[in-house]
């Protein structure tokens, strides 16, 4: 019932996609390299439109789950999108966050140090000393911090209430078909 939603989505995707080659053909490359860690919000744009293509595929195969792990990489990168819209000043942080997510402090601490980081901050270094701040910086730029940071109490709950229901078709959980539809084995045939 909700294609033609995933469809409108996908449409929509491909048109920003269009529209930010038509201004990358136009403007002078120097400057794009000075706005590099702010233009980079236009991958997010790329990548959701591969998402949303291989949701709408796995819709038509009858494939829900499939479909719910690709909707949910969209699904996640909106509030990160329209937080650094909000706030394109602290798109290099998250820049550094993404790229020393999930490590131990000792090697985060020296990634933080490093020249990628440094150069995603366009010279400076991020003051992290602690474990505690560490924490403090990864819960900030964390998808449930972009959701913090933008909605009020009960439009969290509803976001993330959804949320939950696309993370149970990403992790191998057995009951996961209670938030599937009946499988149809037609509309498989059908595309097949």
């Amino acid at each position: 019932s909700h294609y033609p939603v995933l469809d409108e989505m996908l449409g929509f995707q491909y048109y920003l996609n269009k529209k930010f080659v038509e201004f990358y053909k136009t403007v002078d490359k120097d400057m794009l390299n000075k706005y590099r860690a702010q233009l980079s919000i236009h991958l997010l744009f790329f990548y959701n439109t591969q998402s949303l293509q291989s949701a709408l595929n796995d819709v038509e195969c009858d494939r829900i789950h499939q479909a719910a792990v690709n909707i949910r990489t969209v699904y996640e990168s909106i509030p990160k999108m329209y937080y650094i819209s909000l706030y394109p000043e602290e798109n290099e942080l998250i820049l550094v966050h993404e790229h020393i997510i999930g490590m131990p402090f000792e090697k985060a601490v020296k990634e933080i140090k490093s020249e990628d980081a440094i150069a995603y901050l366009n010279g400076k270094e991020l003051d992290i000393q602690t474990k505690e701040d560490l924490e403090d910086f990864n819960k900030k730029y964390s998808p449930y911090g972009f959701i913090k940071a933008l909605y009020n109490k009960k439009q969290r709950e509803s976001i993330e209430s959804l949320y939950d229901k696309f993370s149970n078709s990403t992790h191998p959980n057995i009951t996961r078909n209670r938030t599937a539809v009946t499988y149809d084995a037609k509309n498989t045939e059908l595309f097949y």
